[in-house]
């Protein structure tokens, strides 16, 4: 009876990795599909075109926004990373999950989805959050390679 449990759990543990790889995979697809876009304003249109820099990372995005939160390195032009022109923006910093069922321990898409800063700070289980993960490792960023954004 312990080995029928015991083989149950294990199933059950492995058919939620299996899931909770599979949403982390479709969050990072779309957002390494994503790319940088400004909103152009020599035709008076007024549209999201792709940034004239050229293939620029979320970072360097993130640096050139005046109109959502980025830096501001612009001075004045509004840039958004996202997957097409039209598409919603993605945010800028974000919670992201440090996987270990691959063995790799790379930071990955938080598998909880689009969740806020304190959300994530709650979570945390290895710089200063609060555990609620119960081993966790939690960090709030722009980008999975990243620095850290301190939680406070």
């Amino acid at each position: 009876m312990k080995n029928m449990t015991k083989s149950a759990l294990v199933f059950a543990l492995s058919c939620l990795m299996v899931v909770v790889s599979f949403f982390a995979s479709a969050e990072s697809s779309l957002a390494d599909s994503a790319r940088c876009y400004w909103m152009e304003t020599y035709t008076g249109q007024y549209t999201w075109v792709d940034a004239p820099q050229g293939d620029i990372d979320k970072e360097e995005c993130y640096t050139l926004d005046s109109c959502d939160g980025g830096l501001g390195a612009s001075g004045g032009g509004c840039y958004k990373w996202a997957t097409s022109p039209d598409a919603k923006r993605i945010p800028w910093e974000q919670c992201f999950w440090m996987e270990t069922y691959t063995g790799q321990y790379t930071w990955v898409d938080a598998p909880q989805g689009d969740i806020d800063k304190e959300e994530c700070y709650i979570l945390d289980s290895c710089d200063g959050g609060l555990g609620a993960s119960g081993g966790g490792c939690y960090k709030w960023a722009i980008t999975a390679d990243g620095p850290r954004i301190p939680w406070s």
